[in-house]
């Protein structure tokens, strides 16, 4: 009875060890990356977003006008949009095409992509605020 509870706990301690040493090495892998949000300047947010997310992104700033990928026509109407409406952000949703735009502190960015949830959207959405404070208009 003794040999059977220490085998026991062994294949408890053997299994436990085993996922956390999966977990480690998943981890130096890069398998399970977590992102970490940080101040990006303008031309960076724009590349990653382009490279990382494939969505077209528009910025403009006082002096600064970087375009990926989106029409002067698309800035226009949505910058009437949002100007008739008095918001500073909008996100317009048809099916899996998501179009956002935001406008502070003399900072204009539109991105225009192909999302499969909101929770994939929201992540874009928490890059984009968190470099937005490193951004200087």
């Amino acid at each position: 009875m003794v040999g059977i509870s220490w085998q026991i706990l062994f294949a408890i301690v053997g299994v436990i060890a085993g996922f956390v040493l999966t977990d480690k090495i998943l981890d130096r892998k890069g398998y399970r990356s977590r992102e970490i949000l940080r101040r990006m300047e303008l031309e960076e947010l724009c590349s990653h977003l382009k490279s990382k997310y494939l969505v077209n992104v528009a910025a403009i700033t006082g002096d600064k006008k970087i375009v990926n990928g989106v029409d002067d026509y698309e800035l226009d109407e949505i910058r009437t949009l949002m100007r008739s409406m008095g918001n500073d952000e909008i996100l317009l949703v048809s099916g899996s095409d998501y179009k956002y735009a935001m406008a502070r502190k003399g900072v204009f960015i539109f991105i225009k992509g192909k999302f499969v949830s909101l929770e994939d959207f929201s992540k874009v959405w928490k890059l984009v605020k968190t470099s937005i404070l490193g951004v200087e208009g």
